[in-house]
């Protein structure tokens, strides 16, 4: 769910970064391991070289298919069966 640097990067690059104002800035991040009675066993962290942002994946899939379109892409939902699957990867 949380994207670092190299991929925020890549998707500014592709024009799909649609949440940098909206999206909190993660700055640090840190570690835990539990031991099974439920206490602490371990625990560090540090700052990352560069934010990473966290969107949920399911409004980013939503609003990259809705671009996909916009861009000339067509999106089809539809019920498949497993006899349909090789036209489609002869078209694909």
């Amino acid at each position: 769910q949380c994207m670092f640097d190299s991929s925020l990067a890549l998707e500014r690059e592709l024009g799909l970064d649609l949440w940098p104002e909206e999206t909190p800035q993660i700055r640090g991040i840190r570690y835990s391991v539990g031991e099974p009675d439920g206490g602490l066993a371990l625990q560090f962290g540090g700052r990352l070289a560069a934010p990473a942002q966290s969107v949920d994946q399911r409004r980013k899939m939503a609003a990259w298919l809705e671009l996909l379109e916009e861009r000339g892409g067509r999106v089809l939902i539809e019920s498949l069966e497993p006899e349909d699957l090789d036209g489609l990867a002869e078209e694909h």
